[in-house]
């Protein structure tokens, strides 16, 4: 498609609208008078092709990008912020900013320093379809207003090290998050406090993910004190060796999808479930589900189940059976 020909289509569209109804994979069919495709234009050559000043919605955010990406010092271009590959920690422990969805213009930031967004307790939007590696945890701890992280199904879909640590803790006001591009490589990952203290999730599906592939799962669900469902699918869990406070105050959390528990061979470990009110098919699927430690020759180590008495009440004339598939398994279980 010539140049002047995708201009001339530019100058009839509202280019900010535009880019706002598609992603960047898709294309666009420019049309002359007469109905008849003359061309089609990606979102990335429309991005190139103007020079228009991207209208962003947070005056703070604007003002930071403004002082560090423009190139006229005048306002951010489409280009300008194509050519942005890291926004570093500008913006952490800013608490004027509200929203940042502009950042899906900003093509080349795939990953967020840690701590990136930390603090910015007044953050309410982000945009996060570009991002894929998050390398040191920790990027939107303590964003308290934070109730919507938009597109972050690509985040964590990277090559690159994916670490989980603190990163939306204490989000307390997130009602959803989508963890379903945390994929692949799996190590060193880092699942420490990873949505602790998210008080307003109720389900959340790391199925099929590397989220909880790592050696520590200390606080990761922590005070999530609204969650009822979580399923982890399952697990590799032969190189966990620290659960600190994982399920502590989840005091709503009924439903725990979890295949593989105690795969660790020669760490002690118990498996604390007791804040939970699990009902009986979830703690009689749990231990279904779970390690065979019965070969005390191969693994060494004790591991402990402990539920609550709510618990134990769901399990009802069920509870002697579960105790017994605990003891058989070589679990000590505790209530």
């Amino acid at each position: 498609m010539a140049t002047n020909t995708l201009k001339a289509a530019l100058a009839a569209l509202n280019t900010k609208e535009t880019l706002d109804s598609f992603s960047s994979d898709h294309h666009i069919a420019v049309l002359n008078s007469s109905g008849e495709v003359v061309g089609m234009a990606s979102v990335d050559a429309l991005i190139n092709a103007t020079s228009g000043y991207i209208d962003f919605a947070d005056a703070a955010v604007e003002e930071i990008c403004i002082a560090n990406f423009s190139s006229d010092g005048v306002g951010v271009t489409y280009a300008d912020a194509k050519n942005v590959t890291s926004i570093g920690t500008l913006f952490k422990g800013n608490t004027e900013i509200t929203s940042f969805d502009e950042l899906k213009y900003f093509t080349g930031v795939t990953s967020l320093s840690g701590g990136a967004f930390s603090g910015c307790t007044g953050l309410m939007s982000i945009d996060l379809r570009n991002i894929k590696d998050c390398s040191s945890g920790n990027q939107f701890q303590g964003c308290t207003s934070l109730t919507t992280a938009r597109n972050m199904k690509n985040m964590g879909s990277g090559s690159g090290k994916k670490n989980g640590g603190y990163v939306f803790a204490y989000c307390s006001k997130l009602t959803s998050v989508n963890f379903s591009g945390w994929t692949g490589n799996a190590s060193s990952f880092n699942s420490t406090g990873m949505i602790r203290g998210c008080t307003s999730l109720t389900e959340v599906d790391m199925s099929g993910t590397i989220l909880m592939s790592g050696s520590s799962w200390n606080n990761a669900f922590n005070g999530c004190t609204g969650l009822v469902t979580l399923n982890l699918g399952e697990v590799d869990t032969s190189n966990v060796s620290s659960l600190s406070g994982t399920w502590y105050k989840c005091t709503a959390l009924e439903n725990l999808a979890f295949i593989g528990l105690g795969g660790n061979k020669t760490k002690a470990l118990t498996w604390d479930f007791s804040a939970c009110p699990l009902t009986a098919e979830s703690a009689q699927a749990l231990i279904e589900g779970a390690v065979d430690r019965s070969d005390t020759a191969t693994y060494t180590a004790t591991h402990t189940i402990k539920i609550s008495s709510t618990t134990v009440s769901n399990l009802g004339d069920d509870f002697d059976t579960f105790k017994s598939a605990c003891t058989a398994k070589g679990y000590t279980l505790t209530y």
